[in-house]
């Protein structure tokens, strides 16, 4: 099977609702008014995290039984910006399964990283 990079991109909520994803994270782009009557009703829960001295934040979203993930994810993603090169990409593989992307698609998203931070052409993203 071939991965494919972004394969939740625009339907987090969907697939949470439907029970495929348990967990989602937001740094730019924050679907709030989507998610929000879904927060109201509890049965998905937001969190927001911001470390210290950082330029940006994240807002994450679990379904309400999986909640204690979202550490889990925060986590996963402070030690990809303290961690390099096979460290580094141990915890991307960490963060693509926390998220719930197939092994492919964490490989897909790699692949195309190494091939931007070495200078080389990338096919754009669907």
């Amino acid at each position: 099977m071939i991965g494919k990079v972004g394969p939740h991109e625009g339907r987090e909520l969907d697939l949470m609702l439907a029970g495929e994803k348990k967990l989602a994270f937001f740094q730019d782009w924050i679907p709030e008014e989507d998610f929000a009557p879904h927060v109201a009703a509890g049965t998905i829960v937001e969190a927001k995290r911001r470390e210290p001295g950082w330029p940006i934040s994240y807002t994450y979203y679990a379904l309400a039984d999986h909640a204690y993930l979202v550490d889990d994810l925060h986590g996963a993603i402070v030690a990809t910006h303290e961690t390099t090169g096979a460290e580094r990409e141990r915890w991307e593989h960490v963060i693509g399964a926390l998220l719930g992307y197939t092994e492919e698609d964490v490989e897909a998203y790699l692949d195309r990283v190494r091939r931007i931070r070495a200078g080389l052409p990338v096919d754009p993203v669907e």
